[in-house]
């Protein structure tokens, strides 16, 4: 996950400096919840007690930052793909396959941080 949003970010940055900063600071924001995440559930041997040990819905921050950048994510990577179409129908095909794969994982995951969420 985090070498493809660098990657999407990297191709980002050729054009956008302020997207790129918004989509750096999603993806650390991730990085860090996620670390803080397993810091807290590794020092019990019970994950039941995790939830009293939260206080700030680590948990919910994380569904959160990681639905925003997923949707940043992926609409960034549709539009550079859309971009990139050329005349040949071969390059086009592959393009459109890999918009297709794009929106189809990035929406399984949306729709999993929302149902986590409620």
């Amino acid at each position: 996950m985090i070498a493809n949003s660098m990657l999407v970010i990297n191709t980002v940055n050729d054009r956008n400096k302020l997207w790129t900063g918004a989509l750096i600071f999603l993806v650390t924001c991730e990085f860090a919840l996620l670390l803080t995440y397993s810091i807290n559930a590794t020092q019990d041997n019970n994950f039941s007690s995790l939830a009293s040990k939260t206080p700030l819905d680590i948990d919910k921050a994380m569904n959160v930052v990681v639905l925003v950048a997923d949707l940043a994510l992926a609409g960034s990577l549709v539009i550079l793909l859309h971009r990139k179409r050329s005349p040949f129908y071969e390059t086009n095909s592959v393009i459109k396959t890999i918009t297709a794969y794009t929106i189809a994982t990035s929406s399984v995951t949306v729709v999993i941080s929302m149902i986590a969420l409620v």
